[in-house]
């Protein structure tokens, strides 16, 4: 009696301990876009999309986004039985109700019986060494090749299959069909052998097989796993009894492990024996129907009404007892000498010795449940920090609380060092205590610490001790000397809340909002957020054996590595396994296998370096489609043709990259060549360019994994077509008529100048002609008049001279001075016509007048005028020019007007003059006038040479009686 009491003490003791601790932290659903939480079968096409199948639809994930097909988006049925994919990368699914649907390139084909198959009640695919596709339907298999569809196996007298469940061709082309109701067939050499219960399968009903490396061949059964190896077929069992499983999927890892998908979670098998995963190791469902490892060895589990919880291999495990669970404080995680975990939480200490698990609480003599920290000394002791109160320390398991340490107020030790001698530092937030061969002493700001305040603690390698203050910075003392390290001298933030030697002897310095300070060779170097850490708030650091440092804080951990002088940093948060993002202060241990232990504000996670393999193999990056103003643009037409129009020049490029390791965590760089001149790093995935001009372009996109590896670039190549007047043809006959134009341009340039040039000659003629005619008619007078003159007068004083009379000479005196005074009229006359004398004696303004007064008294025509002084307005070549235009007009007016009334305006302004002559007379052509050829043609090029000259402009209308107006700017001469 006594012997089973202690029998079952033992179970009872080894039940209270046995905690399933947690292993998988992710899982996708239809809250997340999964079409259906039933995944029956799991597959990984060659560009690296996961293909999901269910009992609803088909999935295909990037590891962020979803893309569903259903019969609405062209599956015959949602049942997916089974996927497999052919060298050309066509995907096949067996389609339960759908016979089987082909997929390329985005292309959906089916194979019904509408092409041969005897039903649409596919079961099972495999596609064979001979590049044949096998097809199970109902019982029978059908072999399709090269778009034929023939019977296979009609030849073998196979037992009656109620259904194929699963096919297996070997390297020695031996074919394995399991059965639904007749064991297992196997066929070789056009031999069929039949293995069931007779050979020792554990049962009939065959739900799956799988081969291993070693060629054994795995057989779940409704009933168990058997094996079949060299014809021979074992079970397998645990401890000694066989496994009573109902086996959906068997599925072998490149690391050697097999799991088994069952109804009661995943079986796994290794060497070192039988494990199971379930809902207490974070299995989202018990019911698993399929399995898959992806290229980075992460394993998903398909469930039947879970959707699919995804597994990173002895990554990560959320570590739980009966005092923690992913719900608990966890301040701190440590492992003494003797290797017992101690955890701090709310609730006291959960020590965990690996046989047994226990608590320390105020019962056991602390000084208080809410635990912060723990330091163990040279002699072993375990010293406990507790929230505002006494420090105590735990040895041989019994509680001491430190009774040589008295509280100025209320109190708890933030950090707690040795030095080389064993003296014992606690800093509080009331100045640093030594504990010396049991006496205490208290260091503050006036014995030398920067601040009173000390939260973190250091004794480094050439027994420097540095105290880290709550915003003054450092302390350094060593050999009886202080000195500082402050924010002046280069820290990013003066709050120090842990620092970390490491093995390369610098100085780690967390801070409580600048980041980690790096200090070495009298240099600080800083790391923070905006090199990658996830929070400027450093809650612990810690060194693995490998030389990287892990950075935790409230938002992850970062892991810090060098690589050649480039600092690389990689993270670990709640989507890689974590328990929880918050990593407490001094919450992060090592322990003596490399394990990570790491306390958050919800439970402690176990992190296992070792297992967190280095992924090489960059993301896979595909450019998926284009949107040109927001609406969606087949990519296939835009790679095929490579153009759009000059108004499709808005667009958005969508591309994925392909990183399931991490999808979060996978970092773009694109560029759009002849437009960016660097490439674009960003975590989106689009691209987006407006009022792209005309021109050949070639959008290249590039993905980074977490471990800093990018991927080639994906291309897509395209042309902006130009808009139509911009095209070449275009361009071609716009040069030809513009140099027509041209040509036909210059032509007209050339003749116009040529008739001007003529125009310009007969002009100078006709001015030589009138210049001519002029010396001609002063000649005639000098000659006819004034010579007559002359020579009357001559011709009397010799006559006076020879008479006799007396009365002779005075009569001949008096015939000389009527002669010498029309000799002197004829002179006065020939000067003013070649220089009017009244300008120089009486001004323009009187000229002008005079010349209207002698018109008045030479014409019967009547002159109203109305002139205004314009003397001192223009030089004296201007004011030539001004009265030669007054007088060329009314010449004209006088010799061909026929006019009996003439008006004359001159009127000055502020800028110009205007000159207005206005007759009643015929009027005129002015064609005919302009035609220099013409009567009065002269005389009018002679007017607009003089008006030009004096940047003037002319008007003349003449229909009724004609009316000129002639304005003329003012020079303001000072002449």
């Amino acid at each position: 009696m006594q012997k089973i009491i202690k029998i079952f003490l033992v179970l009872l003791l080894f039940t209270s301990y046995s905690f399933a601790q947690i292993k998988i932290h992710k899982t996708i659903s239809i809250d997340d876009g999964l079409v259906d939480n039933a995944v029956s079968c799991i597959h990984q096409d060659s560009k690296g999309f996961i293909w999901f199948g269910t009992y609803d639809g088909l999935s295909r994930w990037d590891g962020n986004n979803f893309v569903n097909y259903n019969t609405s988006s062209g599956l015959p049925h949602v049942a997916i039985f089974d996927i497999v994919e052919a060298e050309d990368s066509t995907i096949y699914f067996a389609i339960f109700g759908g016979g089987v649907l082909v997929y390329k390139d985005g292309i959906i084909d089916t194979i019904n019986t509408d092409d041969g198959l005897n039903s649409n009640f596919t079961t099972e695919l495999l596609l064979q060494k001979d590049g044949s596709l096998l097809i199970a339907v109902k019982g029978k298999l059908y072999s399709y090749k090269n778009g034929i569809i023939s019977r296979w196996g009609e030849e073998y007298n196979f037992p009656k299959i109620i259904q194929i469940t699963g096919m297996i061709e070997t390297n020695d082309n031996t074919l394995y069909l399991a059965t639904s109701n007749a064991g297992l067939i196997k066929i070789k050499n056009n031999v069929v052998k039949i293995i069931d219960t007779n050979n020792g399968l554990v049962d009939n009903k065959v739900l799956d097989i799988k081969l291993q490396n070693d060629n054994t061949l795995l057989i779940g059964t409704q009933n168990g796993i058997s094996k079949l190896r060299n014809d021979k077929v074992t079970t397998l069992k645990n401890n000694g009894k066989p496994l009573d499983e109902y086996v959906y999927n068997i599925f072998c890892s490149k690391n050697g492990n097999t799991y088994y998908a069952t109804t009661s979670g995943v079986i796994l098998e290794n060497k070192n024996g039988i494990a199971y995963l379930k809902e207490l190791n974070g299995l989202k469902y018990i019911s698993v129907m399929s399995i898959l490892e992806d290229q980075n060895g992460t394993i998903y589990f398909g469930t039947d009404g879970g959707g699919v919880s995804i597994y990173y291999p002895e990554k990560f495990e959320t570590y739980t007892n009966k005092y923690i669970s992913p719900s608990t404080f966890v301040s701190s995680v440590y492992q003494d000498r003797s290797g017992m975990y101690y955890f701090a939480t709310d609730n006291g200490v959960v020590i965990d010795d690996g046989k047994s698990v226990r608590t320390l609480t105020t019962k056991n003599g602390l000084s208080g449940d809410e635990i912060k920290y723990f330091f163990e000394t040279s002699d072993n002791k375990i010293y406990i920090s507790t929230y505002l109160h006494h420090l105590s320390y735990y040895k041989n398991n019994i509680v001491t609380k430190s009774p040589n340490i008295i509280w100025r107020n209320p109190n708890n030790a933030k950090s707690i060092a040795e030095n080389r001698t064993g003296d014992i530092i606690v800093g509080t937030r009331y100045g640093a205590y030594i504990l010396k061969d049991k006496k205490v002493s208290l260091l503050r700001k006036r014995d030398g610490l920067a601040n009173d305040y000390v939260n973190s603690l250091l004794v480094t390698n050439d027994s420097s001790i540095i105290y880290g203050s709550h915003g003054s910075g450092l302390t350094i003392y060593k050999n009886g000397e202080y000195r500082y390290l402050t924010t002046e001298d280069g820290l990013s933030n003066g709050i120090i809340n842990i620092l970390y030697q490491k093995t390369d002897g610098a100085i780690w310095i967390g801070t409580d909002n600048g980041g980690v300070n790096i200090w070495k060779d009298n240099t600080i170097d800083t790391i923070d957020v905006a090199m990658g850490l996830t929070s400027n708030r450093i809650h612990d650091i810690t060194e693995d054996d490998n030389g990287k440092m892990y950075i935790s804080t409230p938002n992850g951990v970062n892991i810090i590595e060098h690589y050649a002088d480039e600092i690389f940093i990689r993270t670990l948060t709640k989507d890689d396994g974590l328990v929880a993002n918050n990593c407490t202060l001094n919450g992060t241990f090592k322990d003596k296998d490399g394990i990570f232990w790491i306390g958050t504000g919800n439970g402690v996670s176990k992190y296992n370096p070792s297992k967190d393999k280095v992924i090489s193999t960059p993301p896979k990056i595909y450019v998926t489609g284009v949107e040109i103003f927001n609406e969606k643009y087949p990519i296939k037409k835009l790679k095929s043709e490579k153009e759009l129009d000059h108004n499709q020049n808005y667009i958005k490029f969508i591309y994925t990259g392909i990183n399931l390791s991490a999808p979060k965590k996978i970092l773009f760089k694109y560029r759009l060549v002849g437009i960016d001149k660097d490439w674009v790093e960003t975590k989106r995935d689009w691209a987006q360019y407006t009022n792209l001009d005309a021109g050949e372009y070639s959008f290249e996109v590039k993905a980074r994994n977490e471990w800093n590896f990018w991927s080639k670039e994906a291309i897509l190549n395209f042309t902006i077509k130009p808009i139509w007047w911009k095209t070449w043809w275009f361009r071609v006959v716009a040069v030809s008529i513009f140099l027509f134009g041209m040509y036909f341009t210059v032509s007209r340039r050339i003749s116009k100048l040529e008739k001007e040039r003529k125009a310009e000659e007969g002009f100078s003629k006709r001015l030589l002609q009138s210049e001519e005619k002029e010396r001609e008619r002063i000649a005639s007078g000098l000659h006819d008049s004034l010579g007559q003159n002359l020579l009357v007068i001559k011709n009397r004083a010799l006559l006076g001279l020879k008479s006799k009379k007396v009365e002779a000479p005075i009569e001949q005196l008096s015939e000389i001075s009527d002669a010498a005074t029309l000799a002197i009229d004829e002179v006065r006359q020939i000067a003013y016509n070649l220089h009017p004398y009244q300008l120089n004696r009486l001004g323009l303004t009187k000229a002008i007048k005079s010349k209207i007064t002698n018109i008045k008294e030479s014409t019967a025509i009547i002159f109203e005028e109305k002139i205004d002084s314009i003397d001192g307005l223009f030089n004296k070549e201007e004011e030539i020019h001004i009265y030669r235009i007054f007088q060329e007009i009314t010449n004209n007016v006088v010799k061909h007007s026929e006019a009996t009334e003439v008006v004359v305006r001159i009127t000055k302004l502020e800028n110009n003059i205007i000159v207005n002559i206005k007759d009643n007379g015929k009027g005129f052509n002015k064609n005919l006038v302009n035609n220099k050829k013409e009567v009065g043609g002269f005389g009018f090029q002679n007017i607009n040479k003089r008006v030009s000259l004096l940047n003037g402009t002319i008007r003349i209308h003449s229909k009724y009686g004609t009316e000129i107006n002639i304005e003329i700017p003012i020079t303001r001469n000072t002449d």
